[in-house]
């Protein structure tokens, strides 16, 4: 069968794909294998081998660096990577200070730069047909506060640490920085841990807040990842992912895609106030009785947010700060790992913002999706304990 996809050029988005057919909902769009995996920027130390969360006691006896047995630190893409880099230049992990299990590891931000450039040396052709032309946004990086931090982790440590200065050049490192920062997809591995892979031809697809494809990362079969369509498009209809989680305010949803991926959004969601009628940002007014506080031009992040029916308005810095207390919130009760205890806690959530949020507000949303699935396997919430509130608010 034909290829599923053509890629074009524009001057808005650079290179982006359309469809060369008219594909089905759930057709295949393309199955590629990653240039590289690896931890992501901020990552907690992991064994380089299958990345389950380390403390650092057991290492590679090559290398000296984190795995959590032999047979990890044999893997191919360890041993002949990084591995080989390290022991040569006698660069050691050094244990960090009572490591709590979420921290970040600095010195973690150069193991998937470095792979990607070792990767280069070893397939060249794959570089400069897939890698050499993606965006790095080097100069609106510059201008970044993490510039002279990666810059000291990475750059100027795989230069005179690692002794690569010879092999590797300052541009072609923060390069390969930029490239994983502004392309790259979050992966999980086989046990759950986050990490980043670099998919070369599934990053040419443009951006969407309401993408029309999915992609499904198979870590078991060396992160191949495949990507089909969700809807059914028609040829010539150009294909979107999204760049970052769906389940955030327009507000903080377009911040996120300004600082990390470098453009403002103007999808129809974002453009929209009641983002295409589901109301995901809205907020009840205070006030009144049937106002709904929405903003009063969502493609302006300084614009106002005002009531439908009455005259009260909120600030833009000040809805920020509002959400984002509310995502910290929920977001640690998502990381209670006690079911029953996640529950209670979401559920207080649900109850303190029930007033303050539309019914379909994301953060209400989010709350409900986790509820629904902790329901019936919890102490004192079995289907047997259940009320039929609970019951129903699970189906």
């Amino acid at each position: 069968m034909a290829k599923a996809y053509t890629v074009k050029k524009n001057e808005k988005v650079g290179r982006y794909m359309v469809a060369s057919r008219d594909l089905k909902a759930a057709e295949e769009v393309l199955t590629e294998f990653p240039f590289v995996v690896g931890p992501k920027s901020g990552s907690p130390p992991l064994c380089l081998g299958c990345y389950i969360p380390v403390d650092g006691e057991v290492v590679c006896e090559v290398c000296g660096w984190p795995v959590c047995g032999e047979e990890c630190a044999a893997v191919e893409y360890h041993r002949g990577a990084e591995c080989a880099v390290f022991a040569e230049a006698g660069i050691r992990y050094q244990s960090e200070p009572e490591p709590e299990i979420t921290a970040g590891s600095p010195q973690y931000e150069c193991i998937t730069p470095l792979r990607m450039l070792l990767n280069k040396e070893r397939d060249p052709d794959r570089w400069q047909a897939e890698i050499a032309d993606m965006e790095a946004h080097t100069e609106d990086r510059k201008a970044q506060p993490d510039w002279k931090t990666e810059h000291i982790n990475v750059v100027e440590f795989l230069r005179r640490k690692c002794k690569l200065a010879d092999r590797f050049t300052e541009d072609i490192i923060h390069f390969a920085i930029g490239v994983l920062e502004v392309n790259a997809f979050e992966v999980r591995s086989e046990n759950g841990c986050f990490l980043r892979g670099l998919y070369p031809q599934t990053g040419i697809m443009s951006h969407n807040c309401v993408a029309n494809t999915t992609h499904t990362v198979y870590p078991a079969d060396h992160f191949r990842s495949q990507v089909r369509v969700t809807v059914d498009v028609m040829e010539g209809g150009p294909l979107y992912v999204s760049y970052t989680s769906s389940i955030q305010p327009t507000i903080l949803r377009r911040e996120n895609l300004r600082y990390s991926k470098y453009f403002d959004c103007d999808c129809t969601r974002c453009s929209d106030p009641t983002e295409l009628g589901t109301h995901l940002s809205s907020l009840k007014c205070t006030k009144c009785d049937d106002g709904l506080i929405m903003s009063s031009d969502p493609l302006n992040q300084e614009a106002t947010w005002k009531c439908t029916h009455c005259e009260f308005t909120i600030r833009s810095d000040t809805l920020r700060k509002i959400f984002r207390m509310i995502q910290n919130e929920v977001e640690e009760a998502d990381l209670i790992e006690k079911f029953d205890i996640k529950i209670q806690e979401s559920e207080k959530l649900l109850k303190k913002y029930k007033s303050v949020l539309h019914p379909r507000h994301v953060y209400l949303t989010s709350l409900r999706h986790s509820l629904a699935q902790l329901y019936g396997r919890a102490p004192g919430y079995t289907f047997q304990d259940l009320p039929d509130v609970l019951l129903e608010r699970k189906v």
